[in-house]
């Protein structure tokens, strides 16, 4: 199953990625297909003080969010 996301917010986009992966019981697999607003994604266990440049962040009105599983830092924006 393919699904694209009508959300450019990075929040409801991750909160849509956590409530498919939580509720999902098909047999099959789901491709989520989405794209963010100006944003960083940060993992599970990183520290965001560490990461990223939180007054940049601000001063570009780039979000910051973390996601569910571990993993990099990422940028996400419209343009990939």
């Amino acid at each position: 199953m393919v699904i694209i996301s009508p959300y450019t917010s990075v929040y409801d986009n991750l909160a849509f990625e956590d409530l498919l992966f939580s509720s999902y019981r098909g047999d099959g697999r789901i491709l989520l297909l989405y794209i963010n607003d100006s944003s960083v994604v940060i993992g599970r266990f990183q520290n965001p003080w560490a990461e990223a440049d939180l007054k940049a962040l601000k001063a570009h009105q780039c979000s910051l969010a973390r996601r569910i599983s571990g993993g990099g830092t990422v940028y996400h924006d419209r343009g990939n």
